[in-house]
């Protein structure tokens, strides 16, 4: 059990260090500093937050009264509350990929089809599929697409206050969830039209079951079901289709007789290709080429690894030149072949480029409040928005790396310690952008929440 805590206490750690070092590193676009300046910025700012959080975690907390059932509802309420306020008022319009989700789902529910002008596999279908839903029930798409956001964050809080409680108790099902429900940019990210909410909800609900796996009466239907939330958020991000297997590697670690849940999640992973097989044969149909995800890989592959990468998104004049081949698939593929050439020819660059994609997968949390407050009469609070949700961020990151070396040690934060390394393996090959991290918020919230409660109630 010792080796599962000391999972969760390098995870933490070095999710707070990329994110404290991330902020001089965005910043550097637009603010050039020597090195040596940056090295001390980020040095105050660790040391800085780092202060804060031991502050507070020497304040006494209150006994919550009351049933677990009363506090989940009233955080529940709380979430969904703060989100669809925001909401009503946002008036943001979709832009960029917003749109192109906004546009698929059109097409989805007027010509049933996915792809605006013809047969696409480049976004992942399942947020177009929910909006084209909305579209055809005559709902306009940016106000009900951000309510349904909103009511998806709400649904995301009693898989966070269930895993907490499992963890640490009452104490720290209540922080855990309390920090989710007021996570600025959470809040303000409700009124886009992405696919962070839908697959923060998917993900967060299969991490949680994930850790009760071990000790349900009926593991095998509980894999089944596991398998299917797997599928469902492939079909959203198809970052989720490893998941599986990091969970199963983290399960398994330690274990002596570990055949039966090795079983378990090879179920797990076999029902989720199971339900992308439809979106498979379809692409084979439409497009030519049998695919269970999203067409874009090569496309994103040469943003992380390519001449002009930094580790962040590149704009298109910043771009390798990619051979123009007749076909969405046939391009995919000729985009990964000159990535996968640039990192053979330049593998000391590329192994350079991984702690930059890391930086830039922890950056500052300044897209949600930069993309929803676009409006003309949101201006005069922008910048002061994108600050305090990167104040918030850094010091919920801050207090999770000073707690979970206090964590019990338990197989229950198996599943976060799998979803944390699994996102830092990823972005070795690709980008990072802060929106990225978006749907680990959950994990970050029951660290700190049930790090703090645990803490605080060794002292009392």
């Amino acid at each position: 059990m010792a080796l599962q805590r000391h999972l969760v206490k390098g995870s933490a750690a070095a999710v707070f260090l990329a994110g404290v070092a991330g902020l001089p590193f965005s910043l550097e676009q637009s603010v050039h500093l020597p090195l040596a300046v940056w090295l001390a910025v980020t040095a105050l700012l660790a040391a800085t937050l780092l202060g804060l959080g031991r502050w507070l975690l020497g304040r006494p907390l209150p006994e919550p009264r009351g049933t677990d059932a009363q506090w989940l509802l009233g955080v529940c309420g709380v979430a969904l509350a703060t989100r669809v306020a925001w909401v009503l008022v946002a008036d943001t319009e979709p832009v960029s990929d917003f749109a192109d989700y906004r546009n698929l789902a059109h097409a989805l529910c007027h010509a049933h089809r996915f792809g605006v002008s013809e047969a696409s596999a480049f976004r992942p279908v399942g947020w177009p599929f929910v909006l084209s839903l909305l579209d055809c029930a005559g709902l306009d798409l940016p106000r009900w697409g951000g309510l349904f956001n909103a009511a998806a964050q709400a649904a995301t809080v009693p898989a966070i206050f269930l895993w907490a409680r499992d963890l640490a108790g009452r104490r720290a099902a209540l922080g855990a969830s309390l920090l989710f429900a007021l996570w600025p940019a959470q809040i303000l990210g409700c009124s886009l039209l992405a696919t962070e909410p839908l697959f923060t909800l998917l993900l967060t609900w299969v991490l949680y079951l994930a850790s009760v796996l071990p000790r349900v009466r009926r593991p095998w239907l509980l894999a089944l079901a596991l398998g299917a939330l797997v599928g469902g958020a492939a079909y959203v991000r198809s970052t989720a289709l490893p998941l599986p297997i990091a969970l199963a590697a983290l399960a398994l670690l330690g274990r002596r007789r570990p055949w039966r849940l090795l079983g378990q999640h090879a179920l797990i992973l076999a029902t989720a290709l199971l339900c992308l097989l439809p979106w498979g044969l379809r692409n084979q149909r439409e497009m030519g080429k049998f695919s269970l995800t999203t067409s874009n890989e090569g496309a994103t592959l040469i943003l992380g690894n390519s001449e002009n990468a930094d580790g962040r998104y590149i704009e298109a004049d910043q771009r390798p030149f990619v051979p123009d081949v007749p076909g969405e698939m046939a391009q995919d593929a000729a985009a990964r072949q000159v990535a996968h050439a640039w990192i053979t020819q330049h593998p000391l660059r590329f192994l350079q480029l991984i702690p930059r994609k890391w930086l830039a997968l922890w950056g500052p949390e300044f897209s949600e409040a930069g993309w929803a407050m676009r409006a003309p009469r949101w201006q005069f609070a922008r910048e002061a928005a994108m600050a305090a949700s990167e104040a918030f961020f850094l010091l919920v990151l801050a207090l999770a790396a000073l707690v979970a070396r206090r964590l019990p040690a338990q197989r229950v934060t198996d599943p976060a310690s799998a979803v944390l390394l699994l996102f830092f393996a990823v972005h070795v090959l690709f980008h990072g952008q802060d929106r990225f991290h978006a749907p680990l918020v959950p994990v970050l919230c029951l660290l700190a929440g049930a790090g703090c409660a645990t803490l605080t109630t060794k002292r009392r």
